[in-house]
Protein backbone atom coordinates (compact mmCIF):
# COMPACT_ATOMS: atom_id res chain seq x y z
CA UNK A 1 0.00 0.00 0.00
CA UNK A 2 5.80 -0.48 5.44
CA UNK A 3 6.26 -2.54 7.53
CA UNK A 4 3.87 0.08 5.46
CA UNK A 5 5.65 -0.94 2.35
CA UNK A 6 4.77 -4.44 2.85
CA UNK A 7 1.74 -3.35 1.45
CA UNK A 8 3.04 -2.58 -1.86
CA UNK A 9 4.53 -6.21 -2.16
CA UNK A 10 0.84 -6.46 -2.79
CA UNK A 11 1.07 -5.22 -5.99
CA UNK A 12 1.69 -7.97 -7.10
CA UNK A 13 -1.92 -8.86 -7.12
CA UNK A 14 -1.86 -6.20 -9.41
CA UNK A 15 -0.93 -8.33 -12.23
CA UNK A 16 -3.44 -10.93 -12.16
CA UNK A 17 -5.87 -11.28 -14.91
CA UNK A 18 -9.28 -10.42 -13.75
CA UNK A 19 -12.82 -9.77 -15.75
CA UNK A 20 -15.75 -8.36 -14.04
CA UNK A 21 -18.99 -6.90 -15.50
CA UNK A 22 -19.13 -3.19 -17.08
CA UNK A 23 -20.30 -1.62 -13.82
CA UNK A 24 -17.33 -2.24 -12.02
CA UNK A 25 -15.85 0.72 -14.61
CA UNK A 26 -17.81 2.94 -11.35
CA UNK A 27 -15.26 1.42 -9.08
CA UNK A 28 -11.99 2.96 -10.62
CA UNK A 29 -12.13 5.75 -8.06
CA UNK A 30 -10.91 2.81 -5.55
CA UNK A 31 -10.49 4.52 -2.36
CA UNK A 32 -6.81 3.80 -2.29
CA UNK A 33 -6.59 7.42 -0.04
CA UNK A 34 -8.61 5.42 3.07
CA UNK A 35 -5.57 2.63 3.75
CA UNK A 36 -3.08 5.47 3.15
CA UNK A 37 -5.00 7.47 5.64
CA UNK A 38 -4.64 4.73 7.99
CA UNK A 39 -1.32 4.11 7.59
CA UNK A 40 -0.24 8.25 7.65
CA UNK A 41 -2.18 8.26 11.22
CA UNK A 42 -0.48 5.26 12.09
CA UNK A 43 3.43 6.11 11.22
CA UNK A 44 2.99 9.47 12.81
CA UNK A 45 1.71 7.71 16.36
CA UNK A 46 4.83 5.56 16.28
CA UNK A 47 6.59 8.18 18.25
CA UNK A 48 3.68 8.07 20.96
CA UNK A 49 3.29 4.17 20.61
CA UNK A 50 7.03 3.97 21.82
CA UNK A 51 6.37 6.10 24.65
CA UNK A 52 3.46 4.42 25.58
CA UNK A 53 4.76 0.85 25.75
CA UNK A 54 7.97 1.25 26.96
CA UNK A 55 9.83 -0.20 24.25
CA UNK A 56 13.80 -0.04 23.53
CA UNK A 57 14.64 0.66 19.46
CA UNK A 58 15.73 -2.81 19.50
CA UNK A 59 12.00 -4.09 21.19
CA UNK A 60 10.06 -1.82 18.82
CA UNK A 61 12.40 -2.82 15.47
CA UNK A 62 11.16 -6.29 16.41
CA UNK A 63 7.57 -5.74 16.99
CA UNK A 64 7.15 -4.13 13.68
CA UNK A 65 8.80 -7.11 11.74
CA UNK A 66 4.99 -8.06 12.91
CA UNK A 67 3.32 -6.12 10.30
CA UNK A 68 5.23 -8.03 7.79
CA UNK A 69 4.92 -11.56 9.03
CA UNK A 70 1.01 -10.89 9.22
CA UNK A 71 0.57 -9.32 5.95
CA UNK A 72 2.17 -12.05 3.52
CA UNK A 73 -0.44 -14.85 4.27
CA UNK A 74 -2.94 -12.46 4.24
CA UNK A 75 -2.50 -11.29 0.76
CA UNK A 76 -2.39 -14.74 -0.42
CA UNK A 77 -5.47 -16.07 1.06
CA UNK A 78 -6.88 -12.85 -0.05
CA UNK A 79 -6.72 -13.13 -3.24
CA UNK A 80 -8.74 -16.97 -3.53
CA UNK A 81 -11.27 -15.46 -1.19
CA UNK A 82 -11.92 -12.47 -3.25
CA UNK A 83 -12.23 -14.86 -6.34
CA UNK A 84 -14.85 -16.88 -4.66
CA UNK A 85 -16.94 -14.67 -3.22
CA UNK A 86 -16.16 -11.33 -4.65
CA UNK A 87 -17.84 -8.22 -2.56
CA UNK A 88 -19.04 -9.12 0.68
CA UNK A 89 -14.70 -9.66 0.83
CA UNK A 90 -14.22 -6.37 -0.35
CA UNK A 91 -16.07 -4.73 2.18
CA UNK A 92 -15.11 -7.07 5.02
CA UNK A 93 -11.13 -6.26 4.14
CA UNK A 94 -11.72 -2.66 4.65
CA UNK A 95 -13.69 -2.66 7.44
CA UNK A 96 -11.18 -4.90 8.92
CA UNK A 97 -8.39 -2.53 8.26
CA UNK A 98 -10.03 0.16 9.76
CA UNK A 99 -11.04 -1.60 12.94
CA UNK A 100 -7.79 -2.86 13.65
CA UNK A 101 -5.71 0.24 12.83
CA UNK A 102 -6.22 1.99 16.10
CA UNK A 103 -5.20 -0.64 17.96
CA UNK A 104 -1.16 -0.11 18.22
CA UNK A 105 -1.85 3.21 19.22
CA UNK A 106 -3.31 1.32 22.75
CA UNK A 107 -0.93 -0.98 23.60
CA UNK A 108 0.17 -0.24 26.74
CA UNK A 109 3.22 -2.95 26.46
CA UNK A 110 5.63 -4.90 24.34
CA UNK A 111 3.81 -8.18 23.83
CA UNK A 112 0.32 -6.46 23.66
CA UNK A 113 2.00 -3.87 20.95
CA UNK A 114 3.12 -7.13 19.04
CA UNK A 115 -0.65 -8.53 18.96
CA UNK A 116 -1.93 -5.68 17.81
CA UNK A 117 0.95 -4.95 15.13
CA UNK A 118 -0.26 -8.48 13.99
CA UNK A 119 -3.74 -7.81 13.47
CA UNK A 120 -2.75 -4.53 12.46
CA UNK A 121 -0.24 -6.53 9.38
CA UNK A 122 -3.18 -8.45 8.50
CA UNK A 123 -5.93 -5.79 7.81
CA UNK A 124 -3.34 -3.91 6.24
CA UNK A 125 -2.10 -6.86 3.92
CA UNK A 126 -5.82 -7.80 3.22
CA UNK A 127 -7.08 -4.51 2.25
CA UNK A 128 -4.22 -4.03 -0.29
CA UNK A 129 -4.68 -7.08 -2.21
CA UNK A 130 -8.77 -5.73 -2.78
CA UNK A 131 -7.45 -2.45 -3.85
CA UNK A 132 -4.57 -3.61 -6.03
CA UNK A 133 -7.45 -6.48 -7.36
CA UNK A 134 -9.65 -3.39 -8.07
CA UNK A 135 -7.40 -0.93 -9.50
CA UNK A 136 -5.97 -3.83 -11.83
CA UNK A 137 -9.83 -4.96 -12.66
CA UNK A 138 -10.43 -1.44 -14.11
CA UNK A 139 -7.62 -1.72 -16.03
CA UNK A 140 -7.88 -5.06 -17.76
CA UNK A 141 -11.89 -3.63 -18.14
CA UNK A 142 -11.85 -0.65 -19.48
CA UNK A 143 -8.34 -0.53 -20.85
CA UNK A 144 -7.61 3.11 -18.20
CA UNK A 145 -4.35 3.08 -16.48
CA UNK A 146 -4.95 3.62 -13.30
CA UNK A 147 -2.52 2.09 -10.60
CA UNK A 148 0.11 4.58 -10.72
CA UNK A 149 -3.19 6.92 -9.89
CA UNK A 150 -4.14 4.86 -6.92
CA UNK A 151 -0.44 4.05 -5.37
CA UNK A 152 0.03 7.88 -6.03
CA UNK A 153 -3.30 8.03 -4.00
CA UNK A 154 -2.43 6.33 -1.61
CA UNK A 155 1.02 8.41 -0.91
CA UNK A 156 -1.16 11.57 -0.48
CA UNK A 157 -3.04 9.84 2.27
CA UNK A 158 -0.44 8.63 3.96
CA UNK A 159 0.27 12.46 3.89
CA UNK A 160 -2.58 13.88 5.16
CA UNK A 161 -2.59 11.49 7.82
CA UNK A 162 0.31 12.30 8.83
CA UNK A 163 -0.38 16.21 8.99
CA UNK A 164 -3.42 15.52 11.03
CA UNK A 165 -2.02 13.32 13.76
CA UNK A 166 0.93 16.07 14.37
CA UNK A 167 -1.86 18.46 14.22
CA UNK A 168 -3.07 16.52 17.29
CA UNK A 169 -0.42 15.73 18.99
CA UNK A 170 0.91 19.72 18.79
CA UNK A 171 -2.29 20.59 20.46
CA UNK A 172 -2.30 17.86 23.43
CA UNK A 173 -5.40 15.44 21.44
CA UNK A 174 -3.86 11.91 21.69
CA UNK A 175 -2.81 10.74 18.76
CA UNK A 176 -5.18 7.02 19.29
CA UNK A 177 -8.30 9.95 18.21
CA UNK A 178 -8.14 10.67 14.78
CA UNK A 179 -7.41 7.12 13.77
CA UNK A 180 -10.78 5.98 15.95
CA UNK A 181 -12.64 8.48 14.29
CA UNK A 182 -11.32 7.74 10.57
CA UNK A 183 -11.85 3.88 11.34
CA UNK A 184 -15.56 4.86 11.91
CA UNK A 185 -16.13 6.72 9.02
CA UNK A 186 -14.33 4.02 6.95
CA UNK A 187 -16.49 1.06 8.41
CA UNK A 188 -19.53 3.03 7.61
CA UNK A 189 -18.12 4.69 4.36
CA UNK A 190 -17.54 0.94 3.19
CA UNK A 191 -20.93 -0.09 3.98
CA UNK A 192 -22.96 2.53 2.53
CA UNK A 193 -21.03 2.19 -0.83
CA UNK A 194 -20.97 -1.39 -1.14
CA UNK A 195 -23.36 -1.66 -4.08
CA UNK A 196 -20.85 0.18 -6.21
CA UNK A 197 -18.12 -3.00 -5.97
CA UNK A 198 -19.29 -5.89 -7.98
CA UNK A 199 -21.34 -8.63 -6.64
CA UNK A 200 -18.47 -11.32 -7.84
CA UNK A 201 -14.88 -11.26 -9.12
CA UNK A 202 -13.99 -13.71 -11.42
CA UNK A 203 -10.40 -14.90 -12.13
CA UNK A 204 -9.99 -14.94 -16.26
CA UNK A 205 -7.93 -18.03 -17.66
CA UNK A 206 -4.81 -18.54 -16.01
CA UNK A 207 -2.13 -18.39 -18.66
CA UNK A 208 0.75 -19.17 -16.40
CA UNK A 209 0.44 -22.62 -16.12
CA UNK A 210 2.37 -24.91 -18.51
CA UNK A 211 0.78 -28.32 -20.88
CA UNK A 212 1.63 -30.23 -17.59
CA UNK A 213 -0.20 -27.72 -15.11
CA UNK A 214 2.40 -26.83 -13.33
CA UNK A 215 2.95 -23.14 -12.83
CA UNK A 216 5.78 -21.16 -15.16
CA UNK A 217 7.24 -18.10 -13.20
CA UNK A 218 9.23 -16.06 -15.34
CA UNK A 219 12.73 -15.26 -14.35
CA UNK A 220 12.91 -11.70 -15.25
CA UNK A 221 9.19 -11.01 -12.92
CA UNK A 222 10.94 -13.05 -10.31
CA UNK A 223 13.93 -11.03 -10.44
CA UNK A 224 11.65 -8.03 -10.72
CA UNK A 225 9.74 -9.03 -7.56
CA UNK A 226 12.96 -9.54 -5.20
CA UNK A 227 14.16 -5.61 -6.31
CA UNK A 228 10.61 -4.57 -5.31
CA UNK A 229 10.93 -6.46 -2.09
CA UNK A 230 14.04 -4.58 -1.18
CA UNK A 231 12.38 -1.23 -2.57
CA UNK A 232 9.72 -2.21 -0.22
CA UNK A 233 12.04 -3.00 3.06
CA UNK A 234 13.13 0.86 2.81
CA UNK A 235 10.44 2.07 2.23
CA UNK A 236 8.89 0.53 5.54
CA UNK A 237 12.11 2.09 7.27
CA UNK A 238 11.62 5.87 6.61
CA UNK A 239 7.69 4.88 7.12
CA UNK A 240 8.12 3.65 9.74
CA UNK A 241 11.60 4.64 11.80
CA UNK A 242 11.90 8.22 10.69
CA UNK A 243 9.14 9.99 12.70
CA UNK A 244 10.96 8.02 16.40
CA UNK A 245 14.76 9.24 15.08
CA UNK A 246 13.60 13.02 14.22
CA UNK A 247 11.94 12.64 17.77
CA UNK A 248 14.10 10.54 20.18
CA UNK A 249 17.20 11.17 18.41
CA UNK A 250 17.05 15.09 16.81
CA UNK A 251 14.86 16.07 19.88
CA UNK A 252 11.93 17.46 17.47
CA UNK A 253 8.83 18.37 18.89
CA UNK A 254 5.83 15.98 18.36
CA UNK A 255 4.32 18.44 15.89
CA UNK A 256 7.01 18.37 13.60
CA UNK A 257 8.37 14.36 13.91
CA UNK A 258 5.23 12.89 12.81
CA UNK A 259 5.27 14.98 9.63
CA UNK A 260 8.80 13.02 8.27
CA UNK A 261 6.95 10.05 6.85
CA UNK A 262 4.60 12.38 5.01
CA UNK A 263 7.38 14.42 3.40
CA UNK A 264 8.61 10.77 2.45
CA UNK A 265 5.23 10.16 0.95
CA UNK A 266 4.69 13.37 -0.81
CA UNK A 267 7.45 12.50 -2.79
CA UNK A 268 6.78 9.60 -3.72
CA UNK A 269 3.47 10.72 -4.82
CA UNK A 270 4.81 13.24 -6.63
CA UNK A 271 6.86 9.93 -8.86
CA UNK A 272 4.04 8.05 -8.87
CA UNK A 273 1.55 10.44 -10.57
CA UNK A 274 5.04 11.10 -12.64
CA UNK A 275 4.65 7.61 -13.80
CA UNK A 276 1.30 8.17 -14.27
CA UNK A 277 1.59 10.47 -16.90
CA UNK A 278 4.28 9.10 -18.60
CA UNK A 279 2.13 5.65 -19.30
CA UNK A 280 -0.97 7.58 -20.28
Amino acid sequence: MPGAAICNVSSIAATMPWTVSPAYGAAKAAPEHLPGLLWGLYAATLPEIKNNTGASDGELGAALVSVGLAAAPAMFVLGRLLDRYGRPVVVVSLCLFAVVAPLPAFATSVPTLVIALLLFGFGSGACDVVINSMSATVEAETGERVLNRAHALFSVGLLVGTVVTSVARATGVAASWPLVVLAVVTVFGAVALRTRVPARIVRAKDETRDVTGRRRIDPVVLGLGLLAALAALVESGVQQWSAVFLEDEVGAPPGLSGLAPGVFAGSMALGRLGGHWLVR
